[in-house]
């Protein structure tokens, strides 16, 4: 079952790669997204194309992990990041840069060591109201700070890394949340009234990523979006798992210091690839002399006059 589960995360993976390339396609140079932006794009056949494939990528990967360890299925769905970068290069015609390679090698290395780390440390425990209360209100204050920082954010491409982590510690949040709603149904049944918090929770977190993922398409290149997605999300739900459910009580310093350090690679690789990206910034704006605006405004010069003094 080992290899019956390598395949359906690979075919997972080239679903997500394709999925990311068909949104991005159908978002990229709109802006930012309005709720009629966002009505338009669901009549985009392109665009559903896309959601189909990411939902027919979540399916397959979400059976591989059942049919194997972790430690198997999760770096195999890096390979996104890569096959995402080639189709993105290809259909643009541009080359990626040594830095941008450099980058993508870092975010599969970092995420992929960072998995098989946690998943020989972790044992999930039974979770208590106490500490299910304490993910939600940890969700609730993390939303808060990147909805400030989303929302003061404009350039280009600090918007798009922006909204990139929101909608990675977004789906991060729906991870842990999926995992503490299950086991509570384990320990308690359907009878459990407490169930309906975390499920609310997780439609809130869903729906809230999916519209920062749409504005991370609007503003940066689909391999970025996908590298900020395989790395901050698997990050912050094993964070979250270590932390706050307990899951690794007996972690030893060193394995601690080795976590750290490949979840600090593997978030560089995506501040890298943002910075460095041959397709990761708009357009630049031109640039107006300091000089021209006040002449023109107080004098009334002509512009094409003052440019030809300015020239002799």
């Amino acid at each position: 079952m080992t290899w019956v589960a390598v395949v359906l995360a690979v075919a997972g993976a080239c679903c997500y790669a394709f999925g990311a390339r068909h949104q991005n396609t159908a978002v990229r140079g709109n802006g930012a997204m309005t709720l009629r932006g966002l009505t338009r794009l669901v009549r985009d056949r392109g665009w559903l194309i896309g959601l189909l494939l990411l939902a027919g990528g979540t399916a397959l990967h979400v059976t591989a992990v059942a049919l194997a360890p972790l430690t198997v299925v999760q770096p195999i769905g890096a390979l996104a990041l890569a096959l995402t970068a080639i189709l993105h290069a290809r259909a643009q015609g541009i080359r990626l840069n040594r830095a941008s390679v450099a980058a993508i090698v870092a975010c599969i290395g970092g995420v992929a060591t960072f998995v098989a780390l946690a998943a020989g440390a972790v044992h999930p425990d039974p979770v208590t109201t106490a500490e299910a209360v304490r993910v939600l209100a940890l969700m609730g204050a993390a939303g808060v700070v990147l909805a400030l920082v989303v929302t003061t954010t404009r350039a280009g491409r600090a918007r798009a890394l922006a909204h990139i982590v929101a909608a990675g510690v977004a789906f991060g949040f729906v991870a842990t949340l999926t995992r503490v709603l299950t086991q509570r149904v384990r320990e308690g049944g359907l009878d459990d009234p407490f169930l309906l918090v975390p499920a609310l929770a997780i439609v809130t977190a869903l729906l809230a990523g999916g519209w920062c993922l749409q504005q991370a398409h609007a503003d940066g290149p689909p391999d970025l979006v996908v590298a900020g997605l395989t790395v901050i999300d698997p990050l912050v739900a094993v964070a979250i798992g270590i932390t706050v459910l307990g899951e690794a009580p007996y972690l030893a310093p060193a394995t601690l210091a080795a976590l750290a350090g490949a979840a600090v690679i593997a978030a560089g690789g995506v501040a890298v690839l943002a910075r460095h990206h041959p397709d990761a910034t708009g357009p630049a704006a031109p640039a107006i002399p300091d000089r021209e605006p006040v002449a023109h405004a107080r004098h009334g010069w002509d512009t094409e006059t003052f440019e030809l003094r300015s020239l002799l």
